[in-house]
């Protein structure tokens, strides 16, 4: 339950200062108890990359806001456009 109280608070669309301070207390109960929960080892990438979202909430604010959907979303609309060069968006068939 912790994970997923420090996510609700990362992805609100207003952070304050008193909801990174939630989500630094969230985050690092939960990685406290990870050994517990999953004894057989937890050093995972993700987990160091994840300690610096606090960080980020206060100098960029909330996350919606920085995260890679937006990007995500234009590269899908780009790849929608038609570039062959022919008229119509077929090859002319003869």
């Amino acid at each position: 339950m912790a994970l997923f109280q420090a996510t609700i608070i990362a992805c609100r669309y207003n952070v304050t200062s008193a909801h990174t301070e939630a989500y630094q207390k969230y985050y690092n109960q939960w990685v406290g108890n990870l050994h517990a929960l999953f004894p057989f080892g937890n050093n995972n990438a993700n987990i160091h990359a994840d300690q610096y979202i606090y960080n980020f909430l206060i100098l960029f604010g909330p996350v919606i806001s920085w995260w890679c959907f937006h990007f995500e979303r234009l590269i899908g609309a780009l790849q929608k456009i038609n570039t062959n060069d022919f008229v119509g968006g077929k090859f002319p068939t003869d």
